[in-house]
């Protein structure tokens, strides 16, 4: 009988394993693309406007009771949650269900608990974004502003537990006499991946921008909202996604309607001509948005914004009060688009198209984009203090002033990428009236590509400074 030796034979073993499960990718690249492409076969669910109580007849401006509503868009809501369920099943490896906005009608708390109900049910996860009827319509036309920043505080927590890839999102706490304050600040976009596709949600559309704030009774502070543009965040999540040669998939609301709200001319022709070349620098796949509640599957953008997204499709997402919306399926580099009808709790397709995923790094490296920056002033002086900043973006001068702070208060400012001629200047109160205030600082300074503070301390009379937040 031969002998065998057994050290030979289990390493013919283990290397036989190792290739037939290809464990002998080196680690790296190979090995992240060949597990990429293991899960690049799956379906998203796409739907939006829930908009809970929102129906058939108040899309045709038909009057209804209170009552009326809730009822109907309860049911509707309801069928729209087993359709999707439904479909789960039929279909099986779908990842999730994205939101496009407008889950409520006007961020009330009983319509955001009455959507929570009725979606709970569902049997994967809902990537939520938040349209202009969650927290843009009804900026101060609530009591202390709680409807926009409830809805904002909801969709935080939700994308925390999604655990996205990035978030455009921080907060900051300070105390301003006679209050304690919270500063919700950025776009709230969220990206993931799914094997090699890599989506996008930025919520009511790229270059919302609105700041508001309420008095909180129950937590006996003021919260603070400052909903920011993505456009900055953007251009760093895409660049990585580019890089690594995964297909990207936007989402948000509107399309095209409501984009120059709150902008000068100029500014909103700037932005929207920098979202435009985003779409071709990062070769966006297509572009996934609701807000008209009949439109459902890819169609022409309104407000000559065909101009904006070129070649990219843009595919709506229907309503609940019109009981459809879409199922994506991601195949061999396919994107596949079904519509579905949700009438009755049924989930009947038809397909709107197909559509090539362009995937694949770039020859050279995208470089990233100039990260924008942050500048804290922060007194921690025995007297009271003042802080001016200015700078240039987009060709246009931006003032600041902080305003008498007190021992122990902190202000941020937010720095654009492309600012320049940054200025900082802080001041100390003497008491005297020939002199009542005096130069702490003043100084320009380079754009510090993230974060900076200018603290001053010591006494009125000898009043020092540093770039220590400590």
């Amino acid at each position: 009988m031969k002998k065998i030796n057994r050290r030979k034979a289990i390493k013919t073993v283990f290397l036989t394993s190792c290739a037939m499960f290809g464990l002998l990718a080196p680690f790296g690249t190979q090995m992240q693309y060949g597990l990429a492409q293991a899960n690049d076969n799956f379906s998203m669910i796409i739907v939006s406007d829930t908009q809970y109580p929102w129906t058939a007849n108040t899309d045709q401006g038909i009057e209804e009771t209170e009552d009326q509503k809730k009822a109907g868009s309860t049911i509707a809501n309801q069928n729209h949650v087993n359709s999707v369920n439904s479909l789960v099943q039929q279909v099986g490896n779908v990842r999730g269900t994205i939101l496009n906005g407008d889950i409520t009608a006007f961020g009330h708390s009983w319509q955001l608990d009455k959507y929570k109900e009725i979606w709970k049910q569902l049997s994967v996860p809902v990537y939520p974004g938040l349209g202009n009827h969650d927290y843009a319509n009804n900026v101060d036309d609530c009591y202390a502003n709680n409807c926009a920043i409830g809805m904002v505080e909801y969709v935080r927590d939700a994308i925390k537990k999604l655990n996205p890839r990035s978030f455009d999102y921080r907060e900051s706490n300070s105390y301003k006499f006679p209050e304690l304050r919270t500063e919700y600040i950025g776009s709230l976009a969220y990206s993931w991946d799914v094997g090699n596709i890599h989506f996008v949600q930025m919520h009511n559309y790229p270059i919302y921008e609105r700041k508001f704030e309420g008095f909180d009774a129950s937590a006996a502070k003021r919260k603070i909202v400052q909903i920011k543009h993505s456009l900055d965040w953007l251009e760093k999540d895409l660049t990585q996604a580019r890089n690594e040669g995964k297909a990207i998939i936007l989402n948000y609301h509107d399309s095209d309607n409501n984009w120059k709200n709150n902008y000068a001319p100029a500014t909103y022709e700037q932005l929207k001509a920098r979202f435009s070349d985003i779409l071709k620098k990062y070769n966006v796949s297509a572009v996934f948005a609701g807000h008209y509640h009949t439109r459902i599957g890819k169609a022409e953008p309104y407000n000559n914004f065909s101009t904006v997204y070129g070649s990219v499709p843009v595919i709506y997402s229907g309503s609940a009060s019109q009981n459809n919306y879409l199922l994506a399926r991601f195949e061999n580099g396919q994107m596949t688009v079904e519509k579905v009808s949700s009438a009755n709790g049924g989930a009947s397709r038809t397909l709107d198209g197909t559509y090539t995923l362009k995937t694949g790094s770039p020859a050279t490296p995208i470089a990233p984009a100039p990260e924008p920056g942050s500048i804290t002033f922060f007194n921690q002086g025995g007297y009271v203090a003042r802080y001016n900043l200015s700078y240039t973006s987009g060709g246009q001068k931006a003032s600041f002033s902080t305003g008498n702070m007190a021992l122990g208060n902190k202000k941020r400012y937010d720095l654009p990428a492309d600012a320049t001629n940054i200025k900082v200047r802080g001041e100390a109160k003497t008491g005297l009236i020939w002199n009542p205030w005096r130069d702490i600082f003043n100084r320009s300074i380079e754009h510090p590509r993230g974060s900076i503070c200018f603290k001053s301390y010591s006494t009125t009379l000898n009043a020092k400074w540093n770039n220590s937040c400590n």
